[in-house]
């Protein structure tokens, strides 16, 4: 689910050409607003992690996801889309970096192990052929840091979930982030972006900014879930990858071309997929 509403509002944002931080801030507002009430029926975590790693993926997010849609403007959903994939190998590696149990598993694990190392070589041509393909490689350029530092959002993420109920550990996460990143959003339009703040509530930004905004809490209740319940982040993740698979088939029904190297980036694409299906068996 949260494969096709990513690709939804990567598309709707390179057709609605909105600066990202105007958009982002109705993604963190209506959450917060929606998910008060329900903040009394639920039970709150009470570990410090949890609040901790959920503060600190809010402050990232508000970074990352503005980064995103205003990618989407620049280069297109599809392109965007199809560099995200390299994010996943930084939550593998990462997170078998400190997980101490999930790396003897793999060194226990020798055909997935080379599952693994296969799926990594294939990571490795498709981004040599997209460094060849100029927009590709721009592309690459602008979203490293959001490859980078939305790696630790799903490192963090799953370890909030760790520490906090199933549901009340959902409810608080997306509440509190929303909150966070839409004063952060605020904060960055209106004192160092020049916008005012009746910006915000303008039609054609208040329309499009409500259908991300619904797009990302459903999306993300199902996204918590699975964090919930999953051995490694990074399965989570790769579910998600589909979603430059969607971006193809809309601008493939639509009979627009893709400017850049569409098989290189879902080589990359299919890369990470296979990563978590060897990585499953370990």
């Amino acid at each position: 689910m949260m494969s096709i509403v990513k690709a939804g509002f990567m598309l709707m944002s390179q057709y609605a050409r909105i600066d990202g931080v105007l958009t982002v801030f109705w993604r963190g507002f209506t959450p917060f607003l929606l998910l008060l009430p329900a903040l009394f029926y639920v039970d709150m975590p009470t570990s410090y992690i949890f609040y901790g790693a959920t503060f600190l993926t809010a402050l990232i997010a508000s970074y990352t996801d503005v980064k995103h849609l205003n990618g989407a403007i620049k280069f297109g959903a599809g392109t965007s889309l199809r560099v995200a994939p390299f994010g996943l190998w930084f939550v593998f590696i990462i997170w078998m970096l400190i997980s101490p149990d999930y790396r003897s598993y793999f060194f226990t694990h020798p055909l997935a192990a080379a599952g693994i190392c296969f799926s990594l070589l294939c990571a490795v041509v498709g981004a040599s052929f997209m460094r060849k393909c100029e927009i590709s490689m721009s592309a690459i350029i602008y979203f490293l840091p959001v490859i980078f530092m939305g790696a630790f959002i799903d490192i963090f993420n799953k370890l909030a979930m760790d520490n906090s109920s199933y549901l009340g550990g959902i409810v608080t996460y997306i509440w509190m982030q929303g909150g966070i990143i839409s004063i952060v959003c605020a904060l960055k339009s209106c004192v160092f972006g020049g916008y005012q703040p009746r910006t915000f509530f303008s039609r054609h930004i208040f329309i499009v900014g409500g259908l991300i905004s619904m797009g990302f809490l459903l999306g993300n209740f199902f996204k918590n879930t699975a964090m919930a319940y999953t051995v490694n982040p990074a399965y989570v993740s790769a579910i998600i990858l589909l979603s430059p698979l969607w971006a193809s088939l809309f601008y493939r029904l639509k009979g627009e071309k893709d400017g850049a190297n569409e098989i290189a980036g879902l080589l990359v694409v299919a890369s990470s997929i296979m990563l978590v299906l060897f990585a499953s068996n370990m």
